[in-house]
């Protein structure tokens, strides 16, 4: 079960903008930037942060995590630049390449990424700290992440691409429901 954070922050900003209203009688234009969060009983999911920079490149560095992704060598300029373009993010169902954190306890332990096609296919991707794997997380994350994109933006393809020896993801990602399309292609269609 997910909770999409946002309805408690529009209770919050009626009640500033009543107290504003009321108390000031000049009022200047306020403009707030609200991002959507997803919550589940261990992690939220949403934004990079800056501040998590050093957290994503010490586990994307990581040669056990190198093993089951495109990119090798991983710096630390990479992940500042991932963060600086994607941590302003507003998803609103636009097909797009997104990247948000996966965080535990404020810590960032992971990350997911997607690609909306103008088709309506979503591709579909996480990395996680390996100190963090056989704990449950991704599952945790990809199963809210997932559920949100299909329910509220009636997205109804998802697609993974997984390496053969990347056991433990495919298992994952057969436990969400995904079955093989093609070697290492995966496709959820079916709800």
């Amino acid at each position: 079960m997910y909770c999409v954070n946002g309805s408690s922050m529009q209770i919050k900003l009626k009640q500033i903008f009543y107290d504003l209203c009321h108390n000031i009688k000049n009022i200047a234009f306020i403009v707030l930037v609200r991002y959507v969060t997803i919550t589940t009983k261990r992690l939220y999911l949403g934004n990079l942060k800056i501040e998590s920079v050093w957290e994503l490149y010490s586990y994307r560095s990581s040669p056990l995590v190198e093993k089951y992704q495109s990119w090798k060598n991983y710096s630390y300029a990479e992940a500042f630049d991932l963060i600086v373009r994607m941590k302003d993010q507003d998803f609103h169902g636009q097909p797009g390449i997104y990247q948000w954190g996966i965080y535990l306890n404020q810590k960032l332990i992971g990350d997911i990424f997607w690609e909306l096609e103008h088709n309506g296919v979503c591709w579909v991707g996480y990395t996680l700290n390996p100190n963090e794997w056989h704990k449950g997380y991704a599952y945790e994350a990809m199963q809210a992440f997932i559920n949100y994109l299909h329910n509220v933006y009636r997205i109804q393809v998802f697609m993974a691409y997984i390496l053969d020896e990347n056991a433990s993801s495919k298992h994952l990602i057969h436990k969400l429901g995904f079955s093989m399309l093609y070697p290492q292609v995966y496709i959820k269609n079916t709800w």
